[in-house]
């Protein structure tokens, strides 16, 4: 069993109880941890492991990766400092270096605990083999064995989706959101996978409801506005990118499509996704 002690934050869910340790009148509180949440002995290493995590939460992978680099530099022995330094990198389209990072963690995964382990084992699977049945594999004995990860769900959703899976997909994505609404990537997939399913109105409220929480997804905006003929959602997305050139090479995408005047949007939306995949 794993236990977290905390004060009064929201629990994680990668730990089997949870306790918090609450300042009381005139008591002095003093507990004793033999094993830090992750497999380091480093205090630095964990706090650059965990700002790097944080960024990741919200899918700032180029803040990510300096901190992750810094946790694995404090401890070269950090195993899941590789790991997500990997995935960091694999989402950043760095397929060599994430191909290291991920080698290295896998190396030494038998430093890590169990779950680590399974997440060490899965990302090696994706990014390393590139076998994603091999990954799924590994996802579903992590969710069978530990069902309240939020991150089984939505890694499984981006495998069903590269495997045109999309109900699957959608199951894995929609259960993710319901777990951990304030991290990023579920809302991705869930607005993917409603796209792909041309479900334009739900794959729109999931982009919203996670604009609300200051994650943005412009590209799936312009998308939806593509196929709903909406050019004010379109130029609502637009209007949120940051980078100039992607703002531009997403609409010279929508031009082409209307060019074209193509029916099937759900084929001919890809090149305004690859213009502004970050």
């Amino acid at each position: 069993m794993r236990l977290e002690i905390g004060a009064g934050e929201k629990p994680h869910p990668d730990y089997d109880l949870h306790v918090d340790v609450l300042p009381l009148p005139d008591i002095e509180v003093r507990c004793h941890i033999d094993r830090l949440p992750f497999a380091t002995r480093s205090l630095e290493a964990l706090r650059a492991f965990s700002l790097g995590q944080a960024a990741r939460d919200r899918a700032e992978e180029r803040v990510a990766v300096p901190l992750l680099k810094q946790a694995a530099e404090i401890d070269p022995n950090f195993a899941m400092a590789h790991a997500r330094l990997g995935a960091a990198y694999a989402n950043m389209g760095q397929r060599p270096d994430a191909r290291a990072a991920l080698i290295r963690a896998y190396e030494l995964r038998g430093r890590a605990s169990e779950i680590e382990r399974f997440y060490i084992e899965a990302r090696h699977a994706e990014v390393v083999l590139n076998d994603d049945l091999k990954a799924v594999e590994v996802y579903s004995a992590w969710q069978h064995r530990y069902p309240n990860d939020f991150t089984t769900y939505n890694n499984l959703a981006g495998i069903f989706l590269r495997l045109s899976r999309d109900d699957e997909a959608l199951a894995q994505a929609q259960q993710a959101v319901r777990m951990n609404p304030d991290v990023a990537f579920p809302y991705a997939n869930l607005s993917e996978v409603f796209i792909r399913l041309a479900r334009y109105d739900e794959a729109r409220q999931v982009v919203e409801a996670a604009l609300e929480r200051g994650f943005k997804y412009p590209g799936d905006l312009v998308r939806i506005g593509v196929a709903q003929r909406d050019q004010a959602l379109i130029e609502k997305g637009l209007s949120l990118m940051s980078d100039d050139g992607k703002v531009e090479a997403a609409r010279v995408a929508v031009q082409e499509l209307e060019l074209a005047r193509i029916s099937d949007l759900t084929v001919v939306l890809l090149p305004i996704r690859l213009a502004v995949t970050p």
